[in-house]
């Protein structure tokens, strides 16, 4: 089941749905795949959004997703905001945040609501 969009879990586990959703493109362990290659899908470790003080960033990113263009590459994740509920929205930046970045980020469904809300 691991890289389908959308995959849910019996339970909101950050862990299972990073690996559902996340770890295809991100890899199980954060490093990316192909990360220092154009086109490639960045690493989480040290990565801005993931170690940021505040999980919003991060959150929106996980929400909508992100498509740029940079002389060197096409960025392109896509948004599981139509596909996930807060709470595993909530989860998932949790673990990232946690496994790669800033452990006292955290983000609650209600924080994932509100952001959600205000789009």
């Amino acid at each position: 089941m691991a890289g389908w969009r959308g995959v849910k879990t019996a339970a909101s586990s950050g862990a299972l749905l990073f690996n559902a959703n996340c770890a295809s493109c991100h890899s199980w362990n954060g490093n990316g795949v192909t990360a220092d290659k154009a086109g490639g899908y960045p690493a989480l470790l040290h990565n801005s959004a993931a170690g940021a003080a505040d999980a919003s960033n991060l959150t929106m990113v996980i929400l909508n997703g992100v498509h740029r263009r940079s002389a060197g590459a096409d960025v392109f994740m896509p948004a599981f905001g139509t596909e996930l509920d807060d709470a595993d929205i909530a989860a998932i930046s949790n673990y990232v945040s946690g496994q790669f970045g800033n452990p006292e980020a955290r983000q609650s469904p209600e924080g994932v609501a509100k952001l959600r809300a205000a789009q």
